[in-house]
């Protein structure tokens, strides 16, 4: 079933959203594949163009995963940035 992303939401929310969406086996990690899943999920097109890309800008330590407090900030910032989610404070 497709997940919602809404529009709006605080940072906190959206790690939330983002584990609880995208974590898919509860590791406290976000993999590629899950990624990718939840991209397609959400209906976007070029799905491991899309995953690849979010994982060039946010896995900085390059072990396949957005597993650390600033990669997952990474990663809210390029989901600010290329799927059109404000963040409010």
């Amino acid at each position: 079933m497709p997940h919602k992303v809404p529009q709006e939401m605080s940072k906190e929310d959206l790690k939330k959203w983002l584990f609880d969406n995208m974590d898919s086996n509860k590791d406290g990690r976000i993999s590629m594949k899950e990624l990718h899943r939840a991209l397609k999920e959400l209906g976007h097109s070029f799905g491991w163009l899309k995953t690849f890309r979010a994982f060039w800008f946010s896995d900085t330590n390059w072990n396949g995963a957005i597993d650390t407090d600033s990669e997952i900030d990474k990663l809210i910032t390029y989901a600010q940035n290329m799927w059109g989610i404000k963040v409010t404070n």
